[in-house]
């Protein structure tokens, strides 16, 4: 009867011990890749590429390239902005959102937007605001995997 006495209280004590803690799904790893989109503007050509990585659980890192092509005078003129966001938030295993502050040619904006992916692209509508004068822009971009 002891046996099963001690028995009882050492299974009551691993059941009360167990976490209930629900683990952390990591969706970080389904973005990571190489995108591109190009888009035309006012006679403007840009380039966008992300070299998205898993920085850490549910947090990836985009290495964003912005190539402007342009004529300025009749002379074809070429414009690369990089940056650099961090703290990109995996949301579930299709959704990540971005809100960084970030310095293109030594002014600052913060980029916003909540980017869905399907199959092998990401949309995104990205919201660009000037730290100096608030002035906002937004574009919608639709980037394929390379």
């Amino acid at each position: 009867m002891k046996k099963y006495f001690c028995f009882l209280l050492l299974l009551g004590l691993l059941v009360g011990c167990k976490s209930n803690e629900v683990p952390v799904v990591d969706h970080a790893s389904n973005f990571t890749g190489s995108y591109k989109t190009v888009t035309t503007k006012n006679g403007d050509t840009n380039e966008h590429v992300w070299i998205v990585t898993r920085r850490s659980t549910n947090v990836l890192e985009i290495a964003y390239t912005i190539t402007t092509y342009y004529i300025e005078r009749g002379t074809p003129r070429t414009i690369v902005d990089v940056v650099t966001l961090t703290k990109v938030q995996a949301i579930n295993e299709n959704t990540f959102e971005i809100d960084e502050t970030i310095t293109v040619n030594n002014h600052g904006y913060n980029i916003q937007g909540t980017g869905v992916k399907s199959g092998d692209q990401i949309a995104i509508t990205t919201k660009w605001t000037s730290t100096e004068t608030s002035r906002e822009t937004s574009e919608y971009l639709e980037f394929k995997k390379q």
